[in-house]
């Protein structure tokens, strides 16, 4: 807030909330509803979850250089390789078809030290691009998402990559009781949520594919 220079006034006119909201936000005594959360992300320039989970520093992640790179183009000491599928389109609306081909698997490069510290083997990481809008404003399409195959155990609210009737997706999940899961978009208006039953999850072929744990944003002319 100090380095966009925004005040807790600004944040409650933001919002449409007034000032002690905020300041018990700030307190960290409430929790901002999902509509303002989203506006407060937009106005500092982050995502809902830094602000909800604060885990990695978005300035640190924005500013990591992460480029597709030729195969003859030797690695430096500090980066790796993770597979980068350019087919492999995650949908952030109705879904894209299962079309993933091995001549279409490239390289994307990312630091080193950003993996060592989130804890992601490179060889259970992936990339691939966004489409479609059912999670704007968090991911738009032509974004970059990067996924880490390990994590596919579901914390409520986190944003997973996954295939649900032989199609990809990227939502976020939530547990159900009796084994189900809630399928949420952030166009909540446009997008309505999705409940599976166990029943569901093993009919339908649900599967989760990772957590995304990197938002690329692109920006198109």
């Amino acid at each position: 807030m100090f380095e966009k220079n925004i005040r807790q006034v600004d944040l409650a006119n933001i919002t449409g909330n007034s000032k002690v909201s905020v300041s018990k936000w700030m307190r960290g005594e409430a929790i901002p509803k999902a509509q303002a959360l989203i506006e407060i992300a937009k106005a500092l320039g982050t995502t809902q979850e830094w602000l909800l989970n604060g885990e990695e520093s978005p300035s640190h992640l924005n500013h990591h250089n992460v480029v597709v790179w030729d195969e003859s183009t030797p690695l430096s000491a500090d980066e790796v390789e993770i597979a980068f599928y350019k087919t492999m389109r995650l949908a952030c609306g109705s879904g894209s078809l299962v079309e993933v081909n091995s001549c279409d698997r490239g390289a994307m490069r990312v630091p080193r030290e950003l993996l060592d510290r989130l804890g992601i083997y490179r060889d259970k990481a992936f990339s691939a691009p966004a489409e479609d809008d059912s999670m704007k404003p968090t991911i738009n399409d032509g974004d970059l998402i990067y996924v880490d195959e390990n994590r596919t155990q579901i914390k409520d609210g986190r944003i997973f990559a996954i295939e649900h009737g032989g199609i990809y997706r990227c939502k976020r999940l939530y547990r159900l009781p009796n084994g189900g899961v809630r399928i949420v978009s952030d166009n909540k208006e446009e997008y309505p949520e999705e409940i599976l039953s166990e029943e569901d999850i093993s009919n339908q072929g649900f599967k989760i594919l990772g957590w995304v744990w990197k938002i690329d944003k692109i920006e198109h002319w």
